[in-house]
């Protein structure tokens, strides 16, 4: 609806603020405003006229139109009890301009009841709406009563849960009086009617409106209507079988399957019978719950789950080796906590590598659904293979250069080459040296050194008796000898000395050695010769008496021998 006051307000006068005239002068200008009528803001525009006198400076304003008052006022209404509502309206005052009553929106609702009495009808809206601030303003709506009274009637509806005990129920329920002066007090039922039962269903009991009677002579005309029938209904109790999630580890037997019953009466027990779907690998299965028969009861059947878990389950990598350059035995581990014939699925390796050391073997396991595997690593060790270096023994002839040191060396695989020094003890001497065998770095070898001996011979050396002679009669000649094998500066240790004699004839040399701990000396005698010196017997001559005797002569040639 449309008001009448559908106009706009007209402008005020514009106005201007005026400062630095000269006594009453006035300056010459206008004023204007850009053109709308919608709320906002709209410059005020100065425009100069002539003002030969002054320099005059123009600042612009602001004209600003704001949002008028509008109101909805939701009108009254009215209705007879049992009637349907008359339709809501409201009146819209405050429109400007041309506008109509499609600027603003709202709704209409009234306070719920269809009793006799007042309700509020409620305008409802935004509170701003365009160029408006809305107010809202509620109306009435009055619902007056009627000359003709209605009861409504009915049986009373017993609806109890099986519990195992008789229900009984009886009377009547007045559903509703027309006009809400009167009370259900102002009737009477002079009929009987009660229905019981204690298992579940439904006995009915029969009402009749004839025997209805209105005790309150002010009504005009009372309508009896009996709605409905009584009855008594048992239902059935609410009950619910929940089966019990359970779980096991897998390879173990099943447990017993259980379910917790709630809402059964007293000590009945449910008819029900539990199963889980068929399975023993690890995964879940629903556990069903199977009713038999419960007629006192409707029972909500709620599944579980039976989980079979996996089994926990080790691989433990046997820890092994070898000697270096051998063939690799073959890789194993130790598996517990596998069911039966199970076979975890798993492989084994270890990091590459020949020499000398420890390498990790790892588990690497593959498929195994039925079981939580912890693999543990091993270590395969590869040991030093046992070489033996012996040193060679070796000699040289005293005073000679030593030999190249040598040995001897067993165990070694294929082109490898053991790292060690010989050395022996120093000394020149005739004697036996340690030839000391010290390994080097041989990561991939056990050396055990044996060492040799160095034996340094005696020199053959040789002491020859110089033969020697002299004159029957004279002093024995210095012996000498010729001495040979020696080195260097060495001498040699012996003593010369002939067989006693001094007669004509041949005396062994004889060359007696001392300690020569260097040399090994043959000695070779010589020969002293004592040759007989050169004599002569002379007989000189002599004279003498003749006539002595032969025994005279005799005796006188024995004298002249001696002389």
């Amino acid at each position: 609806m449309k008001s009448a006051a559908g106009f706009e307000s007209a402008d005020p006068t514009l106005t201007a603020t005026v400062t630095g005239t000269v006594g009453t002068e006035t300056l010459n200008y206008t004023l204007f405003r850009d053109a709308g009528n919608t709320v906002g803001t709209y410059p005020i525009t100065v425009t100069l006229g002539e003002n030969p006198n002054y320099q005059v400076t123009a600042t612009n304003g602001t004209f600003t139109i704001n949002r008028a008052a509008l109101t909805v006022k939701a009108e009254d209404k009215e209705k007879t009890f049992g009637e349907e509502d008359p339709e809501l309206t409201a009146t819209v005052s405050g429109l400007k301009y041309d506008d109509d009553e499609d600027v603003v929106s709202y709704t209409l609702s009234r306070t719920p009841g269809e009793n006799i009495g007042t309700y509020t009808i409620t305008p409802a809206g935004d509170a701003v709406q365009g160029n408006y601030n809305v107010t809202y303003v509620p109306g009435t709506l009055t619902i007056s009563s009627s000359d003709v009274v209605v009861v409504q009637i009915a049986g009373h509806h017993d609806t109890a849960v099986y519990n195992g005990v008789e229900h009984t129920v009886s009377g009547y329920d007045v559903i509703s009086i027309s006009n809400p002066l009167y009370t259900e007090a102002d009737f009477t039922y002079s009929g009987t009617s009660s229905a019981s039962g204690t298992d579940v269903g439904t006995t009915y009991m029969g009402l009749n409106a004839d025997q209805f009677i209105n005790t309150n002579a002010n009504f005009a005309h009372v309508n009896f209507n009996v709605m409905e029938d009584g009855w008594q209904t048992v239902t059935k109790a609410t009950a619910t079988v929940t089966a019990n999630d359970l779980s096991k580890t897998y390879g173990e037997t099943d447990p017993e399957l259980t379910a917790t019953v709630v809402g059964a009466v007293g000590n009945e027990t449910l008819n029900y019978t539990l199963s889980r779907a068929h399975g023993n690998t690890v995964g879940t299965y629903p556990i069903t719950v199977n009713l038999g028969s419960n007629p006192n009861y409707e029972i909500e059947t709620i599944g579980g789950i039976f989980t079979i878990n996996k089994k926990a389950a080790t691989v433990v990598a046997d820890s092994v080796g070898k000697t270096y350059r051998d063939a690799d035995p073959v890789l194993t581990a130790t598996i517990t906590g596998a069911v039966g014939s199970d076979n975890i699925a798993f492989t084994l390796s270890r990091a590459a590598g020949e020499n000398v050391g420890t390498y990790p073997i790892t588990v690497t396991l593959g498929s195994n659904p039925n079981y939580e595997v912890t693999p543990t690593n091993g270590i395969f060790i590869i040991e030093k293979k046992a070489v033996t270096v012996v040193a060679n023994n070796n000699s040289k002839i005293y005073g000679s250069a030593d030999p190249e040191l040598t040995a001897s060396v067993t165990g070694t695989l294929g082109s490898d080459v053991i790292n060690y020094t010989l050395s022996r003890v120093a000394g020149e001497i005739v004697g036996t040296y340690p030839i000391t065998v010290t390994p080097g770095t041989n990561p991939n070898y056990e050396v055990n050194p044996v060492s040799g001996t160095f034996t340094i011979n005696k020199k053959p050396a040789k002491v020859v008796a110089d033969n020697k002679s002299k004159a029957y009669g004279n002093a024995d000649p210095v012996l000498t000898d010729t001495v040979s094998g020696t080195v260097g500066s060495d001498a040699l240790n012996y003593t010369l000395s002939r067989e006693a004699g001094e007669n004509v004839g041949p005396y062994p040399i004889t060359v007696t050695l001392g300690e020569n701990p260097n040399y090994q000396v043959t000695p070779t005698s010589g020969t002293l010769t004592i040759t007989p010196v050169s004599a002569m017997v002379m007989a000189d001559n002599k004279e003498k008496v003749r006539g002595r005797s032969g025994a005279d002569r005799h005796h006188c040639r024995s004298e002249e021998w001696r002389s």
